[in-house]
């Protein structure tokens, strides 16, 4: 866990660095411009990249779910383009979402990795062709009562179904599939992390899975999700034609990170938003700088994991000389854990790498204005 959690530090720094020139590229491009579906896929990439990280840390435990709101029917529809990129052209990808609302608090990019890793062993148990079926639906259990030798609690669940026409799995491995490492595939054909990964997170979800296969007649699994209400969903419409503008501001950022992309490229995005950009790359000299124009520094955006002197050594510092400055902290590591201790610590807020500059940007805006109101 320890060191998945460090590589997947390392490469969320790569992955910032990716799309912050990525969105270097764009910010003065619309839809219409020749390159801008390339670049698009360019983001795309760069955050199914970000999906991966997200899928080893929870194998290792290193990150919590994000639970919000979701619609499972929307979710599977959703997902399904992507599906059929992976899948060969002779596996017919059947959807039957649910007549009515499926509603869970669940993480989106985590339920997309459960149907996406079971998807594909489905297509690996299927290599002359076959059948695929996600089924969404709801399923009222009155009272507690025993489902596939687990206890269920009374209320409504939402079941998501995904069988395929595939090889089947052996009865004598049917209680192990959900194990770290075990896999019945080749050596080069599989590693055995994807079936722990997806136990793990429909655990976290607060959910069971269940498989049935037997040799020869294809394998389903069955995942039961607590229902939520529905009014609690927000229907969020992404417009991918469209690019969402980027608050702009006139004060004065530090950033401070060990990464010489990284203080490029956000060099050159904060001062395309215009504001006044100082860059230091280290906690020394961050603290060098704000001993000299602690007036003048509005805002400090600094990177947690640095060598030498450590993000969180570098803000208890800058706290000692400006205990008034607002500071956003960042890092590739990721958890909610994290987040609560630096704020805890003084920061005012934190952000996982890899991050959208309009994203952070609003957030920044807000910290100003608010700063200023306070003023």
């Amino acid at each position: 866990g320890r060191l998945t959690g460090g590589i997947s530090h390392d490469f969320n720094n790569i992955l910032q660095a990716v799309m912050s020139y990525q969105q270097l590229l764009t910010m003065n491009k619309t839809s219409a411009d020749p390159d801008w579906h390339f670049l698009a896929q360019i983001g795309d990439l760069t955050k199914r990249a970000t999906d991966l990280v997200g899928r080893l840390l929870v194998f290792s435990r290193k990150v919590e779910s994000s639970l919000e709101p979701l619609d499972m029917n929307h979710e599977i529809n959703t997902i399904y383009e992507l599906l059929r990129g992976t899948l060969p052209k002779n596996i017919v990808l059947t959807l039957d979402p649910s007549g009515g609302p499926c509603i869970i608090h669940g993480d989106r990019g985590q339920l997309g990795q459960v149907i996406m890793n079971l998807a594909v062993n489905a297509r690996d148990a299927m290599p002359d062709g076959g059948e695929l079926k996600i089924r969404s639906d709801t399923v009222m259990f009155e009272q507690d009562r025993y489902y596939r030798n687990v206890r269920m609690h009374a209320g409504e669940q939402v079941l998501l179904t995904i069988s395929d026409t595939g090889q089947g799995i052996e009865r004598k491995n049917l209680d192990h599939i959900f194990e770290p490492y075990f896999t019945t595939k080749e050596a080069d054909k599989g590693t055995g992390i994807g079936l722990s990964v997806v136990y793990g997170i429909i655990k976290n979800h607060g959910g069971f899975i269940f498989c049935d296969s037997e040799p020869g007649r294809g394998t389903t699994f069955e995942i039961c999700l607590p229902r939520a209400e529905e009014e609690d969903v927000v229907d969020a419409v992404e417009d991918k034609g469209d690019k969402k503008t980027s608050p702009r501001g006139h004060e004065t950022i530090l950033l401070v990170d060990d990464e010489p992309s990284l203080i490029e490229t956000g060099r050159e995005l904060f001062s395309l938003l215009g504001y006044s950009v100082l860059t230091a790359e280290s906690g020394e000299s961050a603290l060098a700088i704000i001993e000299r124009e602690r007036d003048d520094i509005n805002l400090v955006v600094l990177d947690l994991m640095m060598p030498g002197m450590s993000g969180e050594q570098c803000l208890a510092e800058i706290k000692k000389i400006a205990p008034a400055m607002k500071v956003v902290a960042v890092s590739g590591y990721s958890g909610a854990t994290v987040r609560e201790d630096i704020i805890r610590k003084g920061a005012v807020d934190f952000f996982q790498k890899p991050y959208l500059v309009e994203t952070l940007s609003a957030r920044i805006r807000e910290i100003l204005d608010h700063s200023g109101r306070s003023s």
